[in-house]
């Protein structure tokens, strides 16, 4: 905002980082926007704050009128809840490999974090049920840097979609 970057947000999250005025623009989830050449719907996503409660956070289908592209942002959840068809580009959540986890030696905040973020195996599951068939890359984000292992993860997706993995 500082710079002059519209910040597109939901009014929760708006209000709870104080954040107001020219150049905040609030969403809505389910509703289309339009910025530029973008078509944007945000969704909600599973999420939840330090002390348990759920928090509103939104993942985004975001369709490009120039190239006809269609991509998936969807970071910061336990899981997808939608459903999406003609996808080219999937950037989701691959938090930490449930394999990595002892439940019994993880804190309190580690546990929530569990619970906010999304395992390969939860990826992968999200994966089998949309459909893959325009999807041209997948992007796995959001990796944790204990609780996973990037060739695990790249070499998994690969084998489970078929299509280009990259990690970020």
């Amino acid at each position: 905002m500082n710079y002059g970057i519209d910040i597109y947000t939901s009014e929760t999250t708006a209000n709870e980082i104080g954040i107001e005025g020219y150049g905040v623009h609030c969403l809505e989830s389910a509703k289309q926007y339009q910025i530029g050449t973008l078509l944007i719907i945000p969704f909600d996503l599973v999420h939840y704050h330090n002390n348990g409660d759920e928090c509103k956070n939104f993942g985004y289908l975001i369709y490009s009128k120039v190239t006809k592209e269609k991509l998936l942002f969807a970071t910061d959840t336990a899981y997808i809840h939608n459903r999406f068809k003609g996808l080219t580009h999937i950037m989701i959540e691959t938090n930490y490999i449930s394999d990595f986890v002892n439940e019994e030696q993880i804190s309190a905040v580690e546990k929530r974090r569990y619970m906010s973020h999304q395992s390969l195996e939860t990826a992968i599951e999200f994966l089998k049920a949309t459909d893959l068939s325009k999807v041209e890359v997948i992007y796995a984000i959001h990796l944790s840097h204990d609780k996973t292992d990037k060739n695990v993860i790249k070499q998994r997706l690969q084998e489970v979609t078929g299509k280009l993995v990259i990690i970020c």
